[in-house]
């Protein structure tokens, strides 16, 4: 697999793994818009940030599961935490609207 290499069965994790927890109704709401903000993003953006965030995995794990370097690693992740950050707030903003 390579850096572009995308993982199509990590659509169905994230709708299985990745449900709103916590007790209170804005914690649920606020995991909801990210889940939902996480899967509006790309799916190699995705990638890296279920590897990193959900999975744990170090950045040298993950540039050897995706077959490039670390610094590739790096910036994919950045990117995809700036993105996910755009659409988590537009998203905000429309509900809140």
């Amino acid at each position: 697999m390579t850096c572009e290499d995308t993982t199509p069965p990590l659509m169905d994790r994230l709708q299985a793994d990745l449900s709103p927890v916590g007790e209170e109704q804005h914690d649920e709401r606020q995991s909801e818009l990210v889940r939902q903000a996480l899967l509006r993003l790309p799916a190699e953006r995705r990638e890296v940030l279920v590897l990193s965030r959900y999975e744990y995995k170090s950045y040298d794990e993950i540039a050897r599961v995706l077959d490039c370097s670390v610094g590739a690693v790096k910036v994919r992740v950045h990117r995809a935490m700036k993105q996910l950050r755009e659409i988590y707030l537009d998203m905000a903003g429309e509900v809140s609207a």
